[in-house]
């Protein structure tokens, strides 16, 4: 699956660029995390299957130092989390500080405020809608497409080039990303995935 191996190179690059990849939770088994989910009854797409598989969130020396973790401009999560969150979401019967910001047919995946949400599927095979999530902006009312794209592999890939060009930088004495988006092209500014 193309998006195991991109999750492979960023971690790679994270790596490279002094990120602390330690912090990183190790992964579970895929069967688990589906268990999870449905237990939870979300159906959710494979690539967020994946992505669980690939790390599970932070762990939890690095969730009380750390909490952003070593991901670029988005904390992770693990799926513990995400379940959490959206049973709280689904018990205030509010998703959203609107009615209209979010549908319930969609999974937060990464990221607090800001984010990425993955859509749910009855065919967990196809690659799911992906929407970086901005707060305030309708994140994901059915019309409003400008923040989607198409698989995980899209965000992780930009990632990726953004890791390799420089845009990002892991600030060691800091602890933490600083980033150049001037130079990021307008498109993808307006997407919001980085």
């Amino acid at each position: 699956m193309l998006l195991r191996e991109l999750l492979i190179e960023l971690e790679g690059e994270l790596e490279r660029a002094g990120a602390p990849v330690s912090q990183l939770a190790p992964p579970n088994e895929r069967k688990i995390i589906r268990a999870k989910f449905e237990a939870a009854g979300l159906c959710v797409p494979d690539e967020a299957i994946e992505w669980f598989g690939w790390k599970s969130g932070l762990t939890v020396a690095a969730r009380k130092s750390n909490p952003g973790g070593p991901l670029p401009l988005f904390e992770m999560w693990s799926q513990e989390e995400i379940i959490s969150s959206r049973q709280h979401l689904a018990s205030s019967s509010d998703f959203g500080p609107e009615s209209w910001q979010w549908s319930p047919s969609w999974l937060h995946l990464i990221g607090d405020n800001n984010g990425i949400a993955v859509r749910m599927t009855e065919c967990p095979a196809n690659p799911p809608l992906v929407r970086s999530m901005q707060f305030g902006s309708p994140n994901t009312d059915p019309a409003y497409i400008e923040t989607q794209v198409v698989s995980l592999c899209t965000p992780v890939y930009w990632w990726l080039e953004d890791l390799r060009s420089g845009i990002f930088r892991w600030d060691g004495g800091q602890g933490r990303w600083s980033a150049d988006f001037k130079r990021l092209p307008e498109w993808r500014r307006v997407l919001g995935f980085g």
